[in-house]
């Protein structure tokens, strides 16, 4: 498997999908908060997971920002991401 750093593209790539996470979990939280406090503590299924889906899209975005090399195929635990992910950049 061929095995390289990511390039100054990439990484900007990178970091701005990891804005864009950014965005959507501060909006949901928001909402989130918004809704806890207008109904006393209680906040509808759907308001959960979508506060839920955008936290995880933000920690998963902040994974990738520090993975470092691109190759063949993703390997987590070597700090390598698929250079899929780059096709269209």
């Amino acid at each position: 498997m061929k095995v390289r750093n990511k390039s100054k593209k990439e990484r900007d790539y990178d970091n701005l999908k990891l804005d864009e996470a950014k965005e959507k979990f501060l909006t949901e939280s928001s909402s989130f908060a918004g809704e806890f406090a207008e109904l006393e503590g209680d906040v509808f299924h759907s308001t959960v997971r979508s506060f839920n889906n955008a936290a995880w899209q933000y920690d998963h975005a902040k994974e990738i920002v520090d993975m470092t090399k691109v190759g063949d195929d993703w390997d987590w635990s070597k700090g390598i991401i698929s250079c899929w992910r780059y096709r269209n950049v």
